[in-house]
């Protein structure tokens, strides 16, 4: 057997998302990045229908709106998608949370 240990530099870790207060997703400019995120990109958003919690939420960077894709949004440096409409039928309490 041989252990092979994984070295943190070979990853970009800074990569993220998060639900702002106002109910949208934003992602930072290494995620941007990573996902090749731009002004003409869509967003598909899924979750496990067994798992009303949202524990794990699924996100697929798409080319058009096509079954009802987010579209992204630009403001200033960074991008974001307008949720707050999908978070608020799934009962996820984004003003109150860290998310």
């Amino acid at each position: 057997m041989g252990i092979i240990f994984v070295n943190k530099n070979e990853f970009n870790i800074n990569s993220n998302c998060t639900i702002r207060k106002s109910g949208k997703l934003s992602f930072n400019t290494s995620a941007i990045k990573k996902l090749n995120i731009n002004a003409e990109s869509y967003i598909k958003v899924g979750y496990n229908e067994k798992d009303n919690s949202l524990e794990n939420l699924f996100l697929v960077v798409a080319k058009d709106d096509k079954d009802g894709a987010f579209k992204v949004n630009k403001s200033g440096k960074y991008f974001h998608v307008n949720t707050q409409p999908f978070f608020d039928k799934m009962n996820i309490d984004y003003v109150k949370n860290n998310i």
